[in-house]
């Protein structure tokens, strides 16, 4: 999910990019049963790039605990190498509005 920095985001974006960012870290992953066969190959190849930083993609629970990581170590994402991250983390108070969204829309 690409995100333009054309005018302000609405919070629903945010949202919205930290569950797409969860759906492609599930297809990423390969799938094997209890005797290691591989179930389910990736779906999406290891270059395709989350809105959000990685380390909080990987350890996040559902979409509001990403968020929630994000609000509470903002500087990862500012430190980021890749402008979609930089712009999410860029603002709190988005982050913040973004949080009552996912909560609404996510559970």
């Amino acid at each position: 999910m690409k995100l333009t920095s054309g005018g302000p985001l609405p919070a629903g974006a945010i949202a919205h990019a930290a569950w797409n960012d969860l759906c492609i870290r599930e297809l990423k992953r390969t799938v094997r049963d209890s005797e290691q066969h591989v179930i389910r190959r990736p779906v999406y190849e290891l270059g395709v790039q989350y809105c959000f930083h990685r380390k909080h993609v990987s350890k996040a629970l559902g979409a509001v605990d990403l968020i929630k990581r994000a609000i509470a170590e903002p500087g990862l994402g500012r430190a980021s190498g890749k402008s979609n991250t930089r712009l999410v983390y860029s603002d709190v108070s988005l982050l913040e509005r973004a949080l009552e969204v996912a909560s609404q829309r996510y559970g």
